[in-house]
């Protein structure tokens, strides 16, 4: 899907409207790092062995970057619908159908084939609440998650419902009560409220990922109302922000000490990606930027690849896994082998994208109309 900006609501009210075709790029991007990353712990698991000496171990700051990216693309599209309550009903519909059928889809094909494998036992099947919350999206614990990114979306869904919020109760109250919520989240980040760690008001309600999701919605407050003349300074000082943080952490798991910007992922990967949004789309604005058709793909493809990877490289690692003890001095080939299976991922979840999200997408749009 193509972000079109209304240029009306910006400074330059005369000008054409704009396509933000970099946003795409940027979700393409997101999602390959959060594969290569997931495909570096299962090659770890499936091999015994690193996956490129950890080179990718940096790819889980995707997830940062979905954060930020939603707050911008939520904020944009539906900050109309702020303080309008009878617009409530079609802006969750729109958001929850764009998230719940393509996770169901995944999480019954993951629950089958792990049935199939294994024998299917009908009272095997747990309907606790820690099973039925993985199902719902309600805040999840790690040892319970049916999909490994699951944890992700409950935040995702969380946001939408804060967002929510915004469109059904008046300006006065509502924004007073989010901007409260946020500097909890920022106090928390720092040390500043007695919150015991591991529960669900320390890891969810006022966890500083939060964060990212403000900041996205910031940048597209700001570029609604504002034209910035510094796009490439920006630009830049996101890539060097970004670039310590990845160095960090290639230079932490290739010497296998501790990760150093995990645990502050918001300030070390939250704030360059940042600065890198509003650079790219301030230079968009002024200037229209070409976007390979592949990553624009690969974009639009980013939610199937997001949900589906982990599947596809679990079955693909294993193949590899049956034929590595030839080659179990070749870690080079292996690792080689263990890219084209990454491609390999890609590709079927670029089909699972055409063949089953596009046609669900298409049916919940004319159900919602």
């Amino acid at each position: 899907m193509t972000i079109t900006i209304p240029t009306q609501e910006l400074s330059n009210a005369s000008a054409p409207a704009k396509k933000l075709e970099i946003i795409q790029a940027f979700r393409g991007i997101a999602s390959i790092g959060v594969l290569l990353t997931h495909c570096g712990v299962i090659f770890q698991d499936q091999l015994g062995r690193p996956f490129l000496n950890n080179i990718f171990a940096f790819g889980g700051a995707g997830v940062d970057f979905f954060f930020v990216l939603s707050g911008f693309i939520i904020f944009y599209i539906h900050e109309k619908d702020i303080d309008k309550p009878d617009r409530f009903k079609s802006f969750l519909l729109k958001r929850l159908s764009r998230v719940y059928p393509l996770y169901w889809f995944v999480v019954a094909v993951k629950l089958i084939s792990s049935w199939g494998l294994k024998g299917f036992d009908p009272s095997g099947i747990n309907l606790s609440w820690d099973f039925l919350s993985s199902i719902a999206l309600l805040p999840q614990k790690q040892e319970f998650l049916i999909l490994g990114v699951s944890w992700t979306l409950s935040f995702e869904i969380f946001f939408y419902l804060v967002f929510g919020l915004a469109i059904v109760l008046p300006r006065r109250i509502v924004f007073p009560m989010i901007g409260a919520w946020f500097v909890g989240c920022i106090a928390h980040l720092f040390g500043l409220i007695p919150i015991a760690k591991g529960t669900l008001l320390s890891d969810f309600w006022f966890s500083p990922l939060n964060l990212e999701f403000a900041m996205g919605c910031y940048s597209a407050y700001l570029l609604r109302r504002h034209r910035f003349s510094s796009g490439q300074a920006l630009l830049c000082g996101g890539i060097f922000l970004l670039t310590l943080s990845i160095v960090t952490d290639i230079y932490t798991a290739t010497h296998g000490l501790p990760s150093l910007t995990k645990s502050i992922s918001v300030m070390t990967y939250g704030i360059p990606f940042w600065f890198l949004l509003m650079g790219a789309i301030t230079l968009e604005l002024s200037k229209p930027i070409k976007v390979s058709p592949l990553l624009g793909e690969i974009g639009n493809a980013s939610y199937s690849i997001y949900l589906m990877h982990g599947f596809f490289l679990n079955h693909l690692l294993k193949v590899l896994a049956k034929i590595s003890a030839s080659l179990q001095y070749n870690v080079f080939l292996i690792s080689g082998i263990a890219l084209v299976i990454c491609g390999l991922a890609v590709l079927l979840c670029y089909g699972v994208y055409y063949w089953i999200e596009r046609p669900i997408l298409g049916f919940c749009r004319k159900a919602i109309a």
